[in-house]
């Protein structure tokens, strides 16, 4: 959506496009092809934030002004959550949080989804990009680029993980139980190949049949992500500390630990329209 947003083309045709071009590096350069792509994608996502925060901080009234309006709609309490991702993360956060700000600050007291101007949050970004750098060479089609990148890295190394699993912990045990016989390296490429191109064909089939039944498309991955991310980590995390634990223990734990963790949706901060007659 937010890629449609930014370059004006249709919805299903972003998908698509998107879609096929991760999963046709990926079925055919594999892991190797994946790695150096999300070095490419990495530089672009870093350049183009860094540029938005800036050049957007330097049109929306300076630092100063930012800060102070993020300190007043209570903005700033997320940066609580980056002192926990030091020091991997905690650079690119801040980038990406920046960013946030900054839009927070020329939207002021006028929310663009409740006036109108977008009809997703996730569509903020792109629109304070369109809108401050108007006619500003180079700018939109750099934040095209960030936005292509983190969709590609995101989609590449999805496909990649999933395809190398269903083959070593699916498809080679059953192929070995029942032939006594390893598959062959020429089997292999061909199988992962394969699954590749099925799971990302698979993939941009079910983002279609998101984009037509549920709005709501980044806050439900982040659901599923919290969903099951916190499990998987708890499961690691249980048997890089007590090594051990066999993994009918560690499944009980895990299913305890998810039985006392309600799921709930975060408090949403305050928004305002008050300031939309002033634009």
């Amino acid at each position: 959506m937010a890629f449609s947003q930014v370059s004006g083309l249709p919805v299903w045709l972003s998908l698509l496009s998107t879609g096929l071009v991760g999963t046709f590096y990926t079925a055919l350069g594999g892991i190797r092809a994946v790695v150096w792509t999300d070095v490419v994608q990495l530089l672009v996502l870093t350049i183009g934030l860094l540029l938005v925060v800036i050049l957007g901080t330097i049109k929306v009234g300076g630092v100063r002004h930012v800060w102070k309006i993020a300190l007043e709609g209570r903005r700033l309490d997320t940066f609580r959550a980056v002192l926990l991702n030091i020091p991997m993360n905690a650079v690119f956060l801040v980038i990406q949080i920046s960013a946030g700000l900054v839009a927070y600050a020329y939207f002021a007291g006028c929310d663009p989804v409740l006036d109108g101007k977008v009809t997703a949050y996730d569509q903020i970004l792109p629109y304070v990009v369109m809108v401050l750098f108007d006619g500003v060479p180079v700018i939109r089609g750099l934040f095209l680029s960030v936005i292509f990148a983190a969709a590609l890295s995101s989609v590449s190394s999805g496909i990649n993980s999933l395809a190398n699993v269903c083959l070593e912990d699916l498809i080679r045990p059953l192929y070995i139980s029942h032939q006594k016989q390893d598959l062959s390296d020429r089997a292999k490429f061909y199988s992962a190949v394969s699954l590749s191109a099925v799971i990302g064909l698979s993939t941009v089939g079910t983002a279609f049949l998101f984009t037509v039944t549920s709005p709501r498309i980044l806050q439900l991955s982040f659901s599923l992500f919290g969903a099951v991310g916190g499990p998987i980590l708890a499961v690691f995390t249980l048997g890089m500390i007590l090594p051990w634990i066999n993994w009918q223990v560690g499944t009980q734990v895990d299913l305890f630990q998810k039985s006392c963790w309600p799921g709930k949706q975060a408090p949403s901060t305050v928004t305002f329209q008050n300031g939309c007659q002033l634009r």
